[in-house]
């Protein structure tokens, strides 16, 4: 008896590198919103797709497909496995924002429909970046508790490993457009965080830090005083060593703290000067 296991994966990915021409644009994007999602996420989606739509506009996209094939034998069965992997990435990427974006917010047939203006600046890209893999974990530093829905009073940790040399800088961006400054510690004098390749790193954890000394880690809890908050974790990495945006202490209870506005200005000037700096973020969920 055979039996055929067909998966199809289809990933939207920005692969991001070395720049060598870069644009101002303006872009538009309609985004009609399933009744599931919030006004928030819908607006972030919207946002999000104005970009890509304009990068894959002016730069275009590289487009392939790969097979893979395995066959075992167990008794008297044959199982074959067959993945295709279907690939599109953009050959470009946003670098800044100018001003605030434009939503028009309507309804249509009770459907919400998002409206977004963006402007801002867009660049080539030629060779990849290294590929930095990162994980939410929810109340275990174990990797099967990776999660983007968090509850109030859930222990939060972050696993990043690269295959090369780095530094590194962590932010945590709430829906106030306060971006905390998780990493590195609060308490690091270097301004940046230095990662080694080929080494996995558990982040917000004392037992699990690769730190000599303990207690520079900072161990961090969720809170919620909403419905439902909506947040990203902001990864910075680059080769080339690189200092944290300023920032200040407004309480003992919480990361030293910048507006997102200035974050996203000093991520755009730096990106200027370093070819090599990533940047992305991961969204995730707050809840009661």
């Amino acid at each position: 008896m055979n039996r055929i296991i067909s998966s199809i994966i289809c990933l939207l990915s920005t692969l991001i590198s070395f720049s060598q021409t870069s644009k101002n644009v303006i872009s538009e994007y309609t985004y009609i919103a399933p009744t599931s999602l919030s006004l928030d996420q819908a607006k972030a989606i919207a946002l999000q797709r104005a970009k890509i739509q304009v990068i894959a506009d002016e730069y275009g996209t590289i487009i392939s497909q790969t097979n893979h094939t395995q066959i075992s034998n167990n008794s008297n069965n044959t199982e074959i496995d067959f993945q295709s992997i279907g690939l599109s990435d953009l050959r470009g990427e946003w670098v800044e924002t100018f001003g605030k974006p434009e939503y028009d917010i309507t309804y249509s047939d009770e459907l919400l429909c998002i409206h977004v203006i963006v402007k801002g600046k867009i660049r080539q890209i030629n060779e990849f970046y290294a590929p930095i893999k990162t994980k939410l974990l929810r109340n275990s530093t174990d990797l099967r508790f990776e999660s983007t829905e968090f509850r109030n009073n859930d222990d939060f940790y972050l696993y990043l490993a690269s295959p090369i040399n780095g530094y590194l800088s962590v932010y945590l961006i709430d829906n106030c457009n306060n971006a905390f400054c998780l990493l590195p510690y609060a308490r690091q004098q270097d301004g940046v965080y230095q990662i080694e390749a080929n080494k996995e790193y558990i982040f917000f954890s004392k037992e699990c830090s690769s730190l000599h000394d303990t207690t520079l880690v900072d161990e961090y809890v969720m809170t919620c005083n909403d419905v439902v908050e909506y947040n990203r974790i902001a990864v910075i990495f680059s080769e080339n060593k690189f200092i944290k945006s300023a920032d200040i202490s407004i309480s003992e209870d919480l990361p030293r703290t910048l507006q997102l506005q200035d974050l996203n200005l000093w991520v755009a000037k730096a990106r200027n000067h370093d070819l090599k700096m990533q940047y992305f973020e991961i969204p995730f969920t707050i809840t009661p």
